[in-house]
């Protein structure tokens, strides 16, 4: 009798221990359960953060790109309002005075004038048209700039730029084009420089472009959050490049842009 309740005592232990374990296991599995989902829903949420992020990367970038656009178109026509009133309208009055006497000299004079008068008014309508840009190089695009900048003549201008190939997106030549048109445009406004040198390299797969002037410098730390200067910081982000400016008063300030290429 006594044989008989041992072994049924014995019989309810390993049943109880595998309830236990039954027990036990269901638990462990149902926490790893909880853990792997809590896992999943942490996952999703810094994706679908992740997606809003890039989303809004890609709307800034469009931003920026748009907005470079406009400035450009806006640069433009201003100089062009300025191109036709100081020269080419120049050009006009001075064949309408040639023509006031009418000599065979005159005649021939007011010819060239007129003629030269076609030529500006043909460069110009080619500025205002940006779709250009697909065809012309970085290079060709910073090339008009200087070529305002030699008009006045006041620059004593010098460029030394890299003869290698590379390709470069309409939409990042114009967001640094409008970084080069900001640069000079902060030099002719407040440098008062009288030589601007403009040089390009070609590192690693990526371009650097630099802006120098002789002028007075500024202290840099103190207009770093300036408009100007945080929206080159910004375009240089959109197409993954850099933006980088070092000034000292009195020696001069240099413009560094760093983009890659290919």
């Amino acid at each position: 009798m006594s044989q008989t309740t041992n072994t049924i005592t014995e019989k309810a232990a390993d049943t109880a221990d595998l309830i236990g374990t039954v027990i036990f296991t269901c638990v462990v599995f149902a926490a790893l359960g909880i853990f792997v989902l809590v896992l999943l829903f942490a996952y999703q949420k810094k994706y679908i953060k992740h997606l809003k992020e890039q989303e809004k990367l890609k709307l800034d970038n469009e931003r920026n790109i748009l907005n470079a656009q406009i400035e450009v178109k806006e640069q433009t026509l201003k100089d062009t309002g300025a191109e036709l009133h100081d020269n080419v309208g120049q050009l006009l009055s001075l064949a309408k005075l040639q023509l006031v006497k009418c000599t065979a000299d005159n005649i021939e004079n007011t010819k060239d004038l007129i003629q030269t008068a076609i030529v500006e008014v043909r460069e110009l309508s080619h500025r205002l048209n940006l779709d250009w840009a697909n065809d012309a190089s970085l290079f060709e695009l910073i090339g008009l700039e200087i070529q305002k900048l030699e008009k006045i003549g006041y620059f004593e201008i010098s460029q030394h730029f890299t003869s290698q190939e590379f390709q470069f997106k309409k939409e990042h030549k114009i967001l640094l084009l409008r970084c080069v048109q900001e640069t000079i445009q902060n030099i002719l406004k407040h440098s008062e420089a009288t030589k601007i040198d403009f040089r390009s390299t070609l590192e690693n797969q990526q371009l650097i472009l630099k802006i120098e002037d002789n002028g007075k410098g500024f202290d840099v730390e103190s207009v770093q959050k300036s408009a100007g200067l945080t929206n080159m910081t910004e375009r240089m982000k959109t197409v993954g490049g850099e933006f980088e400016i070092t000034s000292i008063k009195g020696t001069g300030t240099i413009s560094i842009f760093k983009a890659p290429v290919g």
